[in-house]
């Protein structure tokens, strides 16, 4: 732009003086006022959480559940105006689960307040603690601003890389299939509660809000060895039992044949021994001797194959009892379907 500038007289300098000394009133007012409301921006939502946590009345057993995951103050504030509630399966059920979910679903933050599944199972221990801290993340997460996401989540998204088994990748293919909008939300959680050893960066944020992480990523490891456990078991009993059945069924083919080829011979024996057709006492006792030793032969083979369907049915059993033993663990943790668990 092409500017011209005019010469002035000292009444119309001091006119111009004062017009811009009003618009630099009114240019600082402005910057004020831009610069109130973004701060009032920055603290309404802490505002809103500690309104919202003042009036939140926690039940014994919330109290019980913030002492076990020892929260910072200021994330048992926002923990408390999440208004966490423990529901029975019917109410959790009617607020929380997707039908769309293949997995078990033990907690949820929807409409900003945390739901958290009442497992009873004391074998599940430390389960409602890690639910708790995982939906608790969840509402850190929806209170953060878009770098922070960002940034968190170019680091949590290495750190699963790192990290990853096929299990947690098949856990985060189904958060893709189901809430692909949400991953780098669901890893926040995920990592802050399940794992153990991780990055100093991200011990370090998450450290803002709680006093111990390990002791809930402890708890997730407790638990989740009852599953894991009875799993590895139950695999390998479906992988041995196959193998052991084949083993049974060729020994007790090859047995057979054995015998019927034992009782032919002796049926041969007998006949020739009653038409006098042995030569000398000495042939027959050499070849009474033989059939002998191939049936005392066949009957031990007979009882290496008794001794393995006693081990067969002693192994069905256990895999049976197992299995109950599983389905009534993940009975515990489902309202929905029976699989593997999530939260």
């Amino acid at each position: 732009m092409f500017l011209v500038t005019k010469k002035s007289s000292s009444s119309e300098k001091d006119g111009l003086n004062k017009s811009f000394q009003k618009i630099i009133m009114i240019i600082s007012l402005s910057a004020g006022i831009v610069a109130g409301v973004f701060i009032f921006n920055s603290n309404y939502q802490q505002i809103v959480d500690t309104f919202k946590a003042n009036f939140y009345e926690p039940s014994s057993e919330i109290k019980e559940l913030v002492s076990s995951i020892e929260f910072k103050d200021d994330a048992k504030k926002v923990f408390f105006a999440s208004n966490p509630q423990i529901e029975n399966k019917d109410s959790f059920a009617s607020k929380c689960i997707n039908r769309a979910e293949k997995t078990a679903v033990l907690g949820c933050y929807k409409d900003s307040e945390i739901h958290v599944l009442d497992v009873k199972d004391p074998q599940l221990n430390g389960i409602k603690e890690v639910t708790a801290a995982h939906e608790f993340l969840h509402a850190i997460w929806a209170r953060m601003d878009d770098n922070t996401r960002k940034d968190l989540g170019k680091k949590l998204t290495e750190e699963y890389e790192r990290i990853k088994t096929p299990k947690f990748e098949e856990l985060m293919k189904n958060y893709k299939e189901t809430e692909p909008e949400e991953i780098e939300n669901e890893l926040h959680s995920l990592i802050g509660t399940q794992e153990v050893e991780i990055s100093a960066d991200l011990e370090k944020h998450y450290a803002k809000f709680f006093n111990n992480r390990k002791k809930i990523a402890n708890f997730y490891k407790q638990y989740n060895s009852k599953f894991t456990k009875l799993e590895n078991e139950i695999e390998n009993l479906n992988n041995q039992l196959p193998n052991l059945k084949k083993e049974i069924d060729d020994k007790t083919a090859q047995y057979n044949s054995q015998l019927e080829q034992l009782d032919k011979d002796i049926l041969n024996f007998n006949q020739r021994a009653n038409n006098g057709s042995f030569n000398s006492q000495q042939q027959f006792d050499r070849e009474r001797h033989q059939l002998a030793l191939r049936k005392n032969k066949i009957d031990s083979y007979n009882k290496e194959i008794n001794e393995s369907i006693d081990r067969f049915n002693v192994m069905r059993q256990r895999l049976l009892d197992i299995s109950i033993q599983n389905e009534k663990l993940y009975d515990s943790i489902t309202t929905n379907l029976k699989t593997s668990n999530k939260i």
